[in-house]
Parts: structure tokens; C-alpha cells; sequence
């Protein structure tokens, strides 16, 4: 039997039990010594209640550490790797993981940033099992920094939408859902709803226009959300249509601050929409010199997205790229700061519970805490 989520370079005592007919029958037990993890998987050191016996105390979280090797990781809140796979394109990063809906595999997206990225290193999907072994790869041409699975297994990834305008080459984005087998639909394309225009000055041959970098899905609705790192918005897609339903933040925004008349994000990556509510990771700039969490509350009939709660780290931290925040079922909030290799638990006063940080030269992909282990694994 495969035995996974142990402690690395720890023992462990193991015994088999069965139950036939209502009688249980245990085997003697026996000390396994699990493996140590990989040399490039940066340490990692822990702060605060690391188990705890609330809800959103322990767990695991699953996330990828985007240095060079990359790799998609479980973490205990104790501070172990307990699962882990590398990625085997020299160069490509691991952004993006998630459980798969059938909860026995981690499917995670790998793709390289570098403008002359090899033809090898083309963006690709992969399910790996528990026992790392690879059970699906497909190659997505263009996809990058985040994508989900869908209930039905369908699979709904950000690309690019590169259009000439001109001699200037122009990098937009797009909603494209891969089914399970193999169909391939664009739900939504920048260019059909968002009016394009070049900053003047603007000197360079290819001009990356939208730079969407983070996806979310409301199943209930049936809507998309999307993050719009250049157009400093996040934006909802009807899924069955195609339609822009709104924009939040930036110069096309539907919602305005009640206080000064104007809102648009300082650097906008992974959010989660909750109801009325969005929250959001803001990357921040070298003159804020701080990124934060921002929770918005999003009134429709008056137009308004009204600060209702932040969360800046102390010492302020600045992630320059990626970023991630998310609410807990319990009431805390998860906040990643990426580029920083640091994870925080944050109270709703705006305390830090816990917060796990990776040794320098590693950062954090986009989070998921879950509270157990599969069932069944």
C-alpha cells in the first residue's frame, strides 16, 4: 500500500487493520521511515499556533515554490513538505496548483515567463497522482499564470490573444475551456469587450496589453472572474455568453470609491469574490514599498466598491508579482506574499495567527489550505 502526507526523515508507526463482518483485524505494527525531500526545496520555518483547535487552525496547504526547480508542494502547518513533484522542464514554472475534483491527484500548470523560452518548454497542464506519477499532460499553447477545473473536469485556462495593431504586436488575454476530451472553446477575449489603446511614448515592438494572471469560478452563477494586472481591474464573465458583466477598478470601473470618486487597484493579482465582497491581493509599488490583503464591499445600485478591511504585514512586505489572499471557512484570511517566500493566517482584527516562511531564494505560488488529507489516500 502506497502511505502518503508522512513527515519527511521522520518514523512512523504503521499497522493494517481490516474489519470483515463487524470484527476488526490488526496487523503487528511496523516503523517506516519516510524520505527526505528534495535538496532544492527551500527549509521552511514556522511562527505562531501551529495546530490549534479552531477552524482554521492545522491543515494543510497545497502551493508551488517558484524558484528554479520549481515544484508544487503540500505543507503541513507545522512546517513539513508531506507531498511534493518537481518540475521536469528545466526553466518553466509551477504558478498554479489544485486538488483534482476527484481529490486523489494534483493538477498543477508549468510555463515559462522568458520572452525566448524554447519550443520545449511550451505551457503545459499536468495531473500527477499522490504516488507522482504523471496521469495526463496537455500542451496549452499560451496559457499562463493560473487556471481551475471545473465540476465536470473541464478545464478553463488563461492565454494570450496576441493581435497585430499595426506594426505593434499586442499581447491581450483569453478565457479558453479545454473539455475532457480535448474540445477546445474561448469563452471571452479582451479584445470583444475592452477598448484598446496605446500609452503614448510607448517605443517597444510588442506591447503586453491586459496581463490577466489570476482566475476564479462561481459555480452557482456560473460567472468567471478575472484579475487584469495592466488594466488594473478585475473583471466578471457571464460563462454561458461571454458578456462582461462588470469592472472593478481602473479607468472602465462600474464601481467608483463613495469617498473620492475614483478607485483602481495599486497592482492587482489572486482575489476571491464573496458575494458582495471582493477580496484582494494588491502588489503595491517600489513607492508604497508595501503590498497588502484589501477586502472591498461592491454596492451595484449606487456603483460603489467601499474599503471595509486591509491587512499590511509589520514589517511592511513588498511582492512584486504574484500574491495571493483568500478568506478561511473559520473567518481568518490566508495571505501569500509571494515573491517574499512568506504565508500568513491573519485574525479579522488583523492579527498574525500563523505564518510559515521559506528559506531566501524561494517564493510561493498561488494558496489552497484544506483542512484534511483526501479521503482515501
Amino acid at each position: 500500500a502506497q502511505l502518503y502526507g508522512l513527515v519527511p526523515a521522520q518514523d512512523h508507526g504503521v499497522r493494517a487493520v481490516a474489519v470483515v463482518n463487524g470484527a476488526s483485524y490488526a496487523s503487528d505494527s511496523i516503523t517506516l521511515t519516510a524520505g527526505a525531500p528534495p535538496m532544492g526545496l527551500p527549509a521552511l520555518t514556522t511562527g505562531g499556533d501551529e495546530v490549534g483547535d479552531g477552524e482554521d487552525d492545522g491543515g494543510y496547504l497545497l502551493t508551488s515554490i517558484v524558484s528554479i526547480p520549481s515544484a508544487a508542494v503540500v505543507m503541513d502547518t507545522r512546517g513539513n513538505y508531506v507531498w511534493w513533484y518537481e518540475s521536469q522542464v528545466e526553466g518553466a514554472f509551477i504558478t498554479r496548483a489544485h486538488m483534482s475534483q476527484a481529490g486523489d491527484s494534483v493538477v498543477m500548470l508549468s510555463w515559462d515567463s522568458a520572452p525566448d523560452a524554447p519550443e520545449s518548454s511550451v505551457s503545459r497542464i499536468m495531473e500527477v497522482g499522490f504516488d507522482g506519477q504523471v496521469i495526463r499532460e496537455v500542451s496549452v499553447p499560451g496559457a499562463h499564470h493560473d487556471f481551475l477545473e471545473l465540476p465536470d473536469g473541464t478545464l478553463a485556462v488563461i492565454v494570450e490573444d496576441v493581435r497585430m495593431e499595426g506594426a505593434l504586436e499586442v499581447i491581450g488575454d483569453a478565457i479558453l475551456e479545454i473539455a475532457p476530451d480535448g474540445t477546445e472553446t474561448e469563452i471571452w477575449s479582451a479584445w470583444d469587450h475592452i477598448h484598446f489603446s496605446l500609452p503614448p511614448g510607448h517605443p517597444d515592438p510588442t506591447f503586453d496589453w491586459t496581463h490577466a494572471n489570476a482566475i476564479d469560478y462561481d459555480e452557482e452563477r456560473d460567472v468567471y472572474h478575472l484579475s487584469l494586472y495592466r488594466m488594473a481591474s478585475i473583471v466578471e464573465v457571464d460563462r454561458a455568453s461571454g458578456a462582461l458583466n462588470w469592472t472593478l477598478g481602473g479607468p472602465e470601473s462600474d464601481f467608483l470609491s463613495p469617498t473620492d470618486g475614483s478607485f483602481i487597484f495599486d497592482g492587482n493579482h489572486q482575489f476571491q469574490v464573496l458575494g458582495d465582497r471582493v477580496l484582494a491581493f494588491e502588489n503595491g509599488t517600489e513607492i508604497t514599498d508595501n503590498s497588502r490583503a484589501v477586502e472591498l464591499k461592491l454596492d451595484h445600485d449606487q456603483g460603489t466598491a467601499e474599503e471595509v478591511w486591509s491587512y499590511t504585514s509589520d514589517p511592511p512586505l513588498l511582492s512584486f508579482t504574484l500574491g495571493d489572499v483568500s478568506r478561511m471557512v473559520g473567518g481568518h484570511t490566508l495571505v501569500t506574499w509571494a515573491t517574499c517566500g512568506r504565508i500568513d493566517r491573519v485574525t479579522p482584527e488583523g492579527e498574525l495567527a500563523w505564518s510559515v516562511s521559506g528559506a531566501l531564494g524561494g517564493g510561493f505560488g498561488y494558496t489552497t489550505w484544506f483542512a484534511d488529507w483526501p479521503e482515501g489516500t
